[in-house]
């Protein structure tokens, strides 16, 4: 028998029920020590992990590692003799934000360190539910102060205790099961959270993520092509059906995902606190962000239709020039344009070049340019040295920032030749000490030898002190002159 724990940061724990009187085998307690390998085979000391700027969660390869650290973090610092998260010390969770900035490469501003309070939040509070199944597995309060987890201490174990037990504690718990039973989207992500699903499915050349409707589909529909659930399956049929319908009445080359997006909003209609099939990641869209999205779409169509009409001046419906002049003119600005790309650095804004170009090619009439209608007033000899000068410092940046770049990769092996150098003389010095080393104790070797030859004439005592020194490892000139 199975039970499925869906936790606040948006994963579920598949929770084994053993039968009666036999114990439930787990992993054990999260150390956390895969994080603390990774840590000391890092380059700075830290890990990698993004945290989005448009949704409170991390993604990403370092997202698993980021909340195992965080769990054992929130484990070692936030008490649980308090009624909530509330109730722990500012404190302690200081020392928590402080912990994970040290641990990963993050940027100390203000959206980070909410985001990993929230995080510690979810953890913290998923931590307490299964204290309260640990509570509830016992009948009587002595029973059940007798069997304290491990997770705690003596003191917390039995204010959770009493406050499980308490008539304001109960009626919040059948409260939260009543909402619980009414749960309507049940993903198919396991562990791994709605924002991971969606940063992994990113697009490899744009980086974008897919849309709430192909986002609602990938995470609700199973493996053999079939919905979670009817419901489900009627809500995007809805959305796709809005936004066929919006299509018809736009310009070709308006972003699509913006349409699907407003009516997935919509139709969904957004709980307090977030969008729903959206994970808890993602904030709820403002009255101001869903007009600021219909603004995207009209200024979208807006520009389609007046680069139609601009088009369609001097261009036909079947593709063809009006006259053979405006075609050769076109091709003389492109050719232009061409041969000047060549001459210069790779960033240069080309519409400079391209404006410029046309320009030079339909010498100006008095009073408006050539091709772009009364509207537009033709440049000076100011402002076509002003687009000059703005193109000229476009190169100069370029160039001084490709100068910047070789000269510190000069410098870079310059450090790596000395480095080299330093390392090659250091064996160097370390061979020639080895060597002579070896040459001097064959030398004193040598004239123990001969002074054992001719004993008769030599001392007895100075003999006794040469031959003990050089019998030792730690035979030198050094120590032969000390003890004489």
């Amino acid at each position: 028998m199975t039970n499925v724990h869906t936790n606040n940061a948006g994963t579920a724990d598949v929770i084994a029920t053993p039968p009666p009187g036999q114990k439930r085998k787990g992993r054990g307690k999260t150390r956390g020590l895969s994080v603390q390998k990774k840590l000391k085979k890092s380059v700075n000391g830290k890990l990698k992990v993004t945290i989005p700027p448009d949704r409170m969660v991390a993604v990403g390869p370092g997202a698993k590692d980021f909340v195992t650290e965080l769990s054992v973090t929130v484990l070692h610092n936030a008490r649980h003799d308090v009624k909530n998260w509330k109730g722990v010390s500012d404190l302690a969770k200081d020392r928590i934000v402080a912990h994970m900035l040290d641990t990963f490469q993050l940027p100390d501003i203000q959206h980070n360190r909410d985001t990993i309070l929230q995080t510690a939040k979810n953890l913290y509070r998923y931590r307490r539910s299964r204290l309260h199944d640990h509570f509830k597995k016992f009948a009587t309060k002595e029973v059940r102060l007798q069997n304290m987890p491990s997770q705690v201490s003596e003191a917390e174990w039995k204010f959770l205790v009493e406050y499980f037990n308490s008539d304001d504690f109960k009626k919040m718990s059948e409260r939260n099961k009543s909402n619980k039973a009414k749960q309507e989207v049940n993903h198919i992500c396991g562990r791994k959270s709605f924002q991971a699903v969606s940063f992994e499915a990113r697009d490899t050349n744009t980086g974008k993520e897919p849309n709430f409707q192909k986002f609602w589909e990938m995470t609700l529909v199973n493996s053999n092509g079939h919905w979670v659930n009817d419901a489900f399956a009627e809500v995007n049929d809805k959305v796709k059906e809005e936004v066929a319908e919006q299509i018809q009445e736009i310009e070709e080359g308006t972003d699509v995902d913006l349409i699907a997006n407003a009516a997935f909003m919509q139709i969904m209609r957004e709980k307090a606190g977030y969008v729903r099939g959206q994970g808890s990641g993602v904030k709820p869209a403002s009255r101001r962000s869903r007009d600021e999205i219909q603004e995207q779409l009209e200024a979208q169509q807006k520009e389609i239709e007046e680069e139609r009409r601009k088009r369609e001046t001097h261009v036909n419906s079947n593709g063809h020039w009006v006259n053979d002049a405006f075609a050769e003119v076109n091709d003389k600005v492109k050719e232009e344009v061409a041969e000047q790309i060549q001459e210069i650095e790779e960033g240069t804004d080309v519409d400079l070049i391209a404006n410029a170009a046309f320009m030079q090619i339909m010498r100006e009439k008095a009073g408006y340019v050539r091709g772009q209608g009364s509207g537009v007033k033709p440049a000076s000899r100011r402002s076509r040295d002003e687009i000059q000068e703005q193109l000229e410092a476009q190169q100069k940046e370029i160039e001084e920032e490709r100068r910047k770049r070789e000269s510190l990769e000069r410098k870079l092996i310059e450090v790596k030749n000395q480095l080299e150098e330093e390392w090659r003389s250091r064996e160097v010095m370390e061979t020639s000490l080895v060597r002579e080393q070896k040459l001097l104790k064959e030398g004193v070797m040598a004239l123990v030898s001969h002074m054992q030859r001719s004993m008769n004439g030599l001392p007895a005592a100075i003999f006794n002190i040469i031959n003990n020194s050089t019998g030792s490892d730690e035979a030198s000139p050094t120590s032969l002159v000390d003890k004489n």
